[in-house]
């Protein structure tokens, strides 16, 4: 999903590390020149600015290409999954889904936010027909304990954080979890603990039925449950990661996670350091 595309190498990010690299690599190569002049006196002269010009362009052939755009993903042997961090639209992922909620599963678009993954959905999967998905919510979540919400407009049954609704066939599931709370001004409140809680909670889930295939979900947190207040989105990427890593030593439930990221985010992601984050995780 994710392509090398012009912007990615005009960030001040990119350019900084670009001459970091050239600078460093230049400066090893004249030191090892100015050595051997000092070893064989007679030969450097003879080819000087060649050689500045060789050195010139090394420098900075050595700083593209360290530099270059690469995909933030990693393979792993044990356990035996893969996981990646892209830039794209969730929707468009070849996998089941995972889609946030919150605890009241409301779904009226006078309530959620029209931009938010919940009401693309709903649009995408559903072509708007808010009936039709209430009736499905209502079908896939039968037999789970609810309490009443404070008085609100839209929903008032409210559900257990972590409570996954499953919807879709086998081919391609979706998998909706509340992991917010909704307040009576229709506010959705979400916290780190009760984030760690609903992934645990759709890992299960999906064990039961996601055939072991792979999931995606964008970064969780980063809309209108007002988590990036204290979470930013690396430390959620970082989140989601540790979390699937850590349920995948236990179990196997799927062999891949997807973690789509708005390209505007993905623009703005320290990718390196995310990429040092996924190749640092170890089996003990």
């Amino acid at each position: 999903m994710t392509e090398v595309r012009l912007s990615d190498f005009a960030g001040r990010r990119f350019w900084r590390s670009f001459a970091n690299s050239a600078l460093a690599c230049i400066g090893l190569l004249a030191m090892a020149g100015g050595l051997w002049d000092v070893l064989f006196p007679d030969t450097l002269p003879k080819v000087g600015t060649p050689a500045a010009v060789t050195v010139l362009l090394a420098g900075l052939a050595y700083g593209l290409i360290s530099n270059r755009p690469q995909p933030v993903e990693r393979t792993y042997d044990s356990p035996a999954v893969k996981i990646r961090v892209v830039a794209g639209d969730l929707f468009d992922a070849q996998a089941h889904l995972v889609v946030g909620m919150s605890d009241t599963f409301d779904t009226a678009t006078d309530i959620i936010a029209a931009n938010s993954i919940q009401a693309q959905f709903l649009r995408r999967f559903y072509g708007g027909d808010v009936d039709r998905l209430d009736r499905d919510l209502a079908e896939a979540l039968q037999g789970v304990r609810t309490s009443h919400a404070a008085a609100k407009a839209g929903k008032t049954m409210r559900y257990p954080l972590g409570t996954v609704a499953t919807l879709g066939g086998p081919e391609r599931r979706f998998f909706l979890v509340a992991y917010s709370g909704m307040n009576d001004r229709n506010e959705a409140r979400a916290s780190v603990d009760g984030v760690w809680e609903s992934l645990g909670s759709v890992w299960t889930t999906a064990c039961a039925h996601g055939n072991g295939g792979p999931l995606a979900m964008a970064v969780i947190g980063g809309g209108q449950s007002r988590l990036s207040q204290s979470l930013s989105t690396a430390d959620a990427i970082r989140l989601q990661v540790m979390s699937f890593w850590l349920r995948s030593r236990e179990e196997r439930f799927s062999d891949e996670l997807m973690i789509v990221v708005a390209r505007d985010k993905y623009d703005e992601l320290d990718r390196r350091e995310i990429q040092a984050f996924l190749d640092n995780l170890r089996p003990s």
